[in-house]
């Protein structure tokens, strides 16, 4: 059995808290359940802060917030019950046609408990369908079954109308609706469960996958007395010694024959509603059957708090990306608002080599100007490669953990390093000498200057440093004064102008001379949720931002102006380089895919997956001609990561 444990539940929440986000505080109840706007966790300040030597000057501060289009209380039976209702949740921008999800409310609730994870998916690319249904008390079984085959239907019947792609249809529910979810993709004949429904389902009729967060799965094994044994017979309308096809018939695990799409089942540990057996009697019945099919299991996740969980919304994306990966290739869409709908040149990409020996996860990778090395970050130390045999040439250390950034001075004869141990190291990279050590707390992002004088890094408490290489003298800081943690870091092209992106979402361009802010983009997403990767086009009129939203985004760094989203990651997107000519994008993130894009149409042109690991970073090297991506898992272990080096022409 293919069991996600404590540790990998464990590695997201530590993954989360780095790219930005931290897990929702678990709601006491099942009838309302909906995943709040995430904040992000405070980081303590670890060090003294320097005062700022100027007086910050008035910033322009730009709004953008692109709406999710929802449709409420659309009869999906026409002139049915008053709860045979449901809500859709369309995504913002042009990207269509949209792999859509049918999402299922636990028992004794309402469509109203999904609608923040329903607003979750559709601003990552998804539509989704939310309906109520007939259910206990009021109705018995098969009553609820029928909605939700229903529900299926109605969206194939109105695919055309609101830009669906039926080949792209997926279930999730929790508790009683991953018992619905899950029935959609295990039952082969769909008439069974189609009376009084005017839509008919093709072939199987069932969904492309299917998440469940919790459920039951097996009825006629439930324990003879207790509480979900009364239920059961509640439900069923009968007890199971009256009835026992009744009960067997409701059980989906009953119904498993091998055609079923693939499954991700999710249960908490400390979940004290349903027993854990549930899911995973229900989880080796499908592999058995020879079912692709994950089971996570949450350490200390309870019935309630499984479902507002960013852990667990994380995982669905991955899974649902992954399963889409499988599925027939869909017309090219288009990928972001002015983009066309004209079927892209594909950008071919070939597999050159792999490279094992890192330390760590590799969270950064720098080529040298002259392409001649590539260096790559690691747990304590930094690797240097050839850049054409791809061996590895020699190992900086110096760094007591985590190496979060790397940067090459424009000649290629400098090295800056940044990790969690507080420092910033300087490095000559021929004899491996560390020729500057500069103290600074927790840093994510390094950057050189243009002309290679300076040396910039922002830390945990949201400050920039500058340092002057040749002086060592400090010239300059910024301070962002809300003690954000600041991810990534770039200077402009033309040396004016430090962009900085923070855990708190927003992007603050600087103005290096003065320390003034020159532009703040902010409230971008209701997700206000980290910039994770930031960089500027060769040219500079372009800054290219990646986030845990799902979304790459393009700006405009004269004024702030949204250009353009580009959506086709799942997850949160870690990793953005342009190639050196501009024409294109390349961004990693946890779906384990590399993505290549048109820059001036935002039109997707490859898809990679290059290891079975989570992506953080990418480089393209000086002549264009190849692509380098590093990976790595973050988690109690240190655990070894992957630099990939894929050929594009």
């Amino acid at each position: 059995m293919n069991n996600v444990v404590g540790r990998l539940g464990l590695f997201l929440i530590a993954v989360m808290l780095i790219a930005g986000c931290s897990p929702i505080t678990p709601l006491p109840s099942e009838a309302s359940l909906p995943i709040d706007t995430l904040t992000p966790s405070p980081v303590p300040p670890t060090a003294t802060l320097i005062p700022p030597t100027h007086t910050p000057a008035p910033t322009p501060t730009r709004t953008l917030a692109p709406p999710v289009e929802t449709i409420r209380d659309i009869p999906y039976v026409p002139g049915g019950a008053t709860q045979q209702v449901l809500d859709l949740y369309l995504p913002p921008g042009a990207m269509e046609p949209f792999p859509t999800v049918l999402l299922l409310h636990g028992g004794g609730g309402s469509k109203r408990d999904l609608a923040s994870l329903a607003a979750s998916l559709a601003r990552q690319g998804y539509a989704a369908a939310v309906p109520n249904f007939r259910e206990y008390p009021r109705d018995t079984y098969p009553a609820a079954v029928q909605d939700a085959f229903c529900g299926l239907g109605w969206l194939y019947a109105n695919a055309e109308t609101y830009h669906l792609d039926p080949q792209r249809f997926f279930s999730l529910g929790h508790s009683f609706g991953g018992t619905l979810a899950s029935m959609l993709g295990v039952v082969d004949d769909p008439t069974l469960f189609l009376a009084g429904c005017p839509y008919s389902l093709p072939g199987t009729g069932r969904v492309r996958g299917v998440v469940a967060y919790t459920g039951l799965f097996d009825y006629v094994h439930l324990p003879s007395v207790g509480e979900l044994n009364d239920y059961a017979s509640n439900y069923l309308g009968s007890s199971r010694a009256a009835a026992p096809e009744i009960w067997t018939q409701a059980s989906p695990l009953t119904w498993i024959d091998g055609s079923e799409p693939p499954f991700l089942i999710i249960h908490g540990e400390a979940d004290r509603s349903i027993p854990i057996e549930q899911s995973q009697n229900f989880a080796a019945a499908l592999q058995a059957a020879g079912v692709q099919t994950e089971l996570m299991l949450i350490p200390d996740a309870t019935h309630a708090g499984i479902i507002s969980s960013q852990v667990t919304l994380d995982a669905a994306l991955s899974f649902l990306a992954g399963v889409q990966e499988t599925l027939p290739t869909q017309p090219a869409a288009a990928l972001a608002p002015g983009a066309g709908a004209a079927t892209p040149t594909p950008l071919p990409l070939t597999l050159l080599a792999e490279l094992a020996g890192s330390t760590g996860p590799v969270y950064s990778l720098a080529w040298a100007p002259d392409g001649s090395r590539l260096a790559s970050a690691g747990y304590g130390q930094v690797n240097l490669w050839d850049g054409e045999s791809y061996t590895l040439l020699s190992t900086l250390q110096g760094h007591s953990s985590y190496v979060w950034s790397v940067a090459w001075s424009a000649d290629g004869t400098r090295l800056a390093s940044g990790g969690q141990d507080g420092s910033v190291q300087v490095w000559e990279p021929l004899s491996g000498a560390q020729i500057a050590r500069y103290t600074t707390p927790f840093t994510l992002a390094v950057a050189w200057s243009p002309d290679g004088s300076q040396v910039a890094a922002g830390d945990s408490n949201g400050v920039v440093k500058i340092w002057d290489t040749s002086s060592g003298e400090q010239p300059q800081e910024m301070d962002s004064q809300d003690r954000s943690m600041i991810i990534s870091l770039g200077w402009s092209p033309d040396g004016s102008t430090l962009a900085a992106g923070y855990l708190n979402g927003d992007i603050i361009l600087w103005g290096v001379t003065t320390g003034a802010r020159v532009l703040t983009i902010t409230d971008y997403t209701r997700v206000r949720c980290d910039t994770n990767g930031l960089a500027w086009s060769p040219d500079g009129s372009q800054l290219a931002t990646t986030h845990q939203d799902g979304l790459v985004r393009l700006w405009n760094p004269a004024d702030g102006a949204l250009l353009r989203e580009l959506r086709g990651h799942s997850g949160w997107v870690r990793g953005v380089a342009w190639s050196p000519d501009g024409r294109w994008l390349a961004t990693t993130g946890a779906d384990g895919t590399l993505q290549v894009w048109q820059a001036d149409s935002g039109v997707r042109l490859a898809v990679q997956r290059a290891v079975n690991q989570p992506l953080w970073s990418a480089a393209w090297s000086p002549d264009g001609s190849r692509i380098a991506v590093g990976s790595g898992v973050y988690n109690s272990r240190i655990t070894a990561g992957v630099v990939v080096i894929l050929g594009a022409p």
